[in-house]
């Protein structure tokens, strides 16, 4: 929430090879393998062979075997590979090797450091914030049952299968929010649908809880301002456990924005609806969505998207809110484009596209990421049917690194860039300025059809500083710097109703340059520093920016209840 708004050989042959070389070898790493005796299965004890020998490595380092639960203390340097088989690990102290959990939970409490990975093999990895993992983080359910025993510090008693419908208790990779908010109650709040009150059908990924091949998926609700209903229904059908391959489709009547990478639903819901600030724009969509998506290396995913639906323009239709003063929503920008050629406001098109997106995702957490790295790759070629000429290719890279420095430390950089070519519309433009982006400038005070954009964030924690609000806080400081500008020929008259604003509209003319990134230099970005405080958890956050090209400006507050990026 914001306080300003403003890849040769014959293949019969090359198979057998490959078979017997896999015969012996798997043969060869058992043999060599921990006997767990009594304890596992014949079935286990190969799973155990098989992950030992990939990430065990006792010839160049000490292996520490623990069976059933055990405690490294925080004092303690575990100078090797550590492996817990049926139990439950508490991890306190260091570990310079790696850490495989079979059959086991792992916690991983904040004094916690691992130089390698963490594995977990069917079980669950629960780790707090500040813990340090510089390898990577992987768990992997095999499909075998068996009974589970953990004793769990978080719980203080010994649980069977921990119950999966608690969505507290639930790894981070199922917590993924297609939409957020209350599980099965959709609500939603904003200056062009009023308040929305409805129902949501089960979430895309439900079946990570359920073990289904299929989901239903969708909702229904209702717009009281706009006095006009929303639904979508759709159907994903998901094939192979490792590595998914899906397909599915749906059919929408939705009120959609192009700022979710901004901010989530329910914090812009909650700030529209008690600080009179809503920091997205809106078009109505309506018609249908077919896909297919691939899953490659259980961090990697790519999807294509074919989309048909009818665009339309939404105006504002509620001022209330439950505090603002006599502060107002602003008005809601036209989403498409107006061609010399129309005689009167247009304000419905039929949009045809195809998109493809490209995401790597090795995060340690969704909500707070404290290590990993986070790329999206997406592309659209897309046309407005019923009118010659209005086409348009656009491209947008987001990419993101977390490194913890230290027990106490983290670097958070985020870099983003758009491109565009043919008649871009309104609802597509790269907005800059404000709430997660150039945070201290006004709320998209820039646009265009190119954009640039940088966020750099380095995060203390300051724990036991006895620095009066600081021992409860981490103290961050960041730097913004980005700039939107048009580089595309743009009929004048496609330009005439977005944005709104008379004074953001005077300053997209005078950046609109007939060039592209080659003469993007240092002096046309726009940069910001700042000074946040936020809870350890992330949920709450403060922060104060200033440009730097404005010495007279005012210091630009942000409230927010998650993290920018």
């Amino acid at each position: 929430m914001y306080s300003n708004q403003p890849y040769q050989r014959n293949a019969l042959g090359g198979l057998l090879q490959t078979m017997i070389f896999l015969f012996l070898l798997s043969g060869l790493l058992f043999a060599q393998g921990y006997d767990y005796g009594k304890h596992l299965t014949d079935e286990e004890k190969t799973v155990a062979a098989e992950w030992e020998s990939q990430y065990l490595h006792p010839d160049q380092h000490k292996v520490l075997r623990i069976l059933g639960d055990g405690v490294i203390e925080r004092d303690d340097l575990v100078d090797g590979d550590v492996v817990v088989v049926k139990g439950t690990l508490i991890l306190k102290g260091r570990v310079k090797g790696n850490v495989l959990a079979l059959f086991s939970e792992l916690e991983l409490v904040r004094s916690a450091e691992v130089q390698g990975a963490v594995v977990c093999v069917d079980g669950k990895i629960w780790r707090e914030s500040g813990a340090v993992i510089a390898g990577d983080i992987v768990e992997k359910d095999t499909g075998m049952t068996h009974e589970r025993i953990r004793h769990s510090r978080r719980y203080g008693r010994h649980d069977e299968e921990e119950d999966d419908s608690d969505p507290s208790k639930r790894d981070w990779k199922y917590q993924k929010d297609l939409d957020e908010g209350l599980d099965g109650l959709w609500f939603d709040y904003n200056r062009v649908y009023g308040l929305t009150l409805g129902w949501n059908l089960p979430k895309l990924l439900w079946w990570e809880q359920t073990r289904r091949p299929f989901g239903l998926y969708g909702k229904i609700g209702y717009g009281f301002a706009a006095k006009r209903g929303q639904y979508q229904i759709g159907l994903q059908r998901r094939f192979f456990n490792d590595h998914p391959f899906s397909f599915g489709g749906d059919y929408h009547d939705l009120c959609d924005t192009e700022d979710r990478w901004i901010i989530g639903d329910t914090e812009n819901s909650l700030a529209a609806l008690f600080l009179r600030e809503d920091f997205r724009d809106y078009y109505r969509k309506t018609g249908y969505n077919l896909f297919i998506s691939q899953t490659i290396l259980q961090s990697v995913n790519i999807r294509l998207d074919y989309r048909n639906d009818d665009i339309r323009n939404l105006e504002r239709k509620t001022n209330w809110s439950v505090f603002g003063g006599k502060k107002k929503f602003h008005p809601n920008p036209d989403a498409l484009p107006v061609m010399a050629e129309d005689v009167e406001s247009v304000t419905s098109r039929n949009l045809e596209s195809v998109q493809a997106t490209v995401e790597l995702d090795t995060r340690d957490s969704h909500t707070f990421p404290q290590s990993g790295w986070y790329l999206q790759a997406f592309g659209e070629q897309g046309k407005f049917t019923e009118t010659d000429g209005l086409s348009f290719d656009r491209y947008i890279i987001d990419l993101r690194r977390y490194q913890q420095l230290g027990w106490d430390e983290n670097l958070d950089i985020r870099l983003r860039a758009g491109t565009s070519q043919g008649v871009l519309p309104p609802m597509y433009w790269f907005d800059l300025g404000g709430i997660s982006t150039l945070r201290g400038y006004h709320f998209k005070e820039f646009t265009g059809d190119r954009m640039v954009l940088a966020n750099v964030e380095y995060r203390m924690n300051t724990a036991g500083s006895d620095w009066f609000l600081l021992d409860d806080f981490d103290l961050i400081l960041f730097v913004d710097s980005g700039c939107a500008w048009f580089a595309n020929g743009h009929d004048p008259a496609a330009l005439s109703t977005y944005p709104v604003d008379a004074g953001i509209r005077s300053r997209a003319e005078a950046t609109s340059w007939k060039d592209d990134f080659g003469s993007l230099t240092w002096s046309k970005m726009k940069t910001n520093v700042g000074l946040g405080l936020a809870s350890r958890s992330g949920d709450f956050r403060i922060d104060v920016a200033k440009p730097t090209d404005h010495r007279d400006s005012d210091l630009v507050v942000t409230l927010r209840i998650k993290k920018p990026f």
